[in-house]
């Protein structure tokens, strides 16, 4: 009798035993805040997972429509913005990490620019500051390339001012970005030699005043 009682002891401490261990886990795992199976994994600009913060990268309306134009024109036009160094396709292209979320805050507004509007846009010459055919024509620079055509490919050599108040010639017409001149001041050819006075010469409109 006494050994069956002791069994019985023995029987009734194991199921005891396990029964506070399952039960120990049970309460452990309700203190325990479950995790969202539907929040998923941000990954930053280099490809390394971290763990997400309750907010998804994934590209919302609110992003670039197209991450990967956007990190390529980043590499462009603001050299080294990850992390000191550009992305150049590798890893983490494509993805919407912080690096990316952080650039586009920033450069959204450039980026979504019309390619027409990028840049310095030069303003039109005011009606007050246009000469008229036989007005005086007065250089704005020292030196002003002279051109026997109305072309950038037509340089014949240059006139050297060093009295920005005194006229070079006598205003004729304007030839798209050129203005036709009678030239009453001499000028130096390429080659070195005299280009004696008086002669015609295209000269940006860009570069006289009246």
């Amino acid at each position: 009798m006494e050994k069956k009682t002791k069994k019985i002891l023995l029987l009734s401490a194991g199921i005891l035993l396990v029964g506070g261990g399952i039960g120990y886990w049970l309460w452990r795992r309700n203190q325990t805040p479950k995790e969202e199976s539907n929040v998923p994994l941000s990954t930053d600009d280099s490809g390394t997972p971290s763990t997400s913060t309750g907010s998804t990268t994934t590209p919302t309306a609110s992003g670039p429509s197209d991450v990967k134009a956007f990190q390529d024109w980043m590499d462009k036009n603001h050299p080294n913005w990850v992390k000191g160094k550009n992305l150049n396709k590798g890893s983490g292209y494509g993805s919407y990490g912080p690096s990316t979320q952080a650039a586009w805050k920033t450069y959204k507004d450039e980026f979504q620019k019309p390619m027409g509007n990028v840049g310095i846009v030069p303003k039109p010459m005011a009606q007050t500051s246009l000469i008229s055919k036989g007005q005086n024509v007065y250089p704005r620079l020292k030196n002003i390339d002279l051109f026997q055509y109305p072309a950038g490919n037509s340089l014949m050599g240059k006139v050297i001012s060093n009295d920005l108040t005194k006229p070079i010639g006598v205003f004729d017409s304007y030839v798209g970005d050129f203005a036709k001149i009678w030239m009453n001041k001499s000028g130096v050819k390429l080659n070195g030699m005299l280009l004696k006075a008086p002669y015609w010469a295209y000269v940006y409109k860009s570069m006289v005043k009246k």
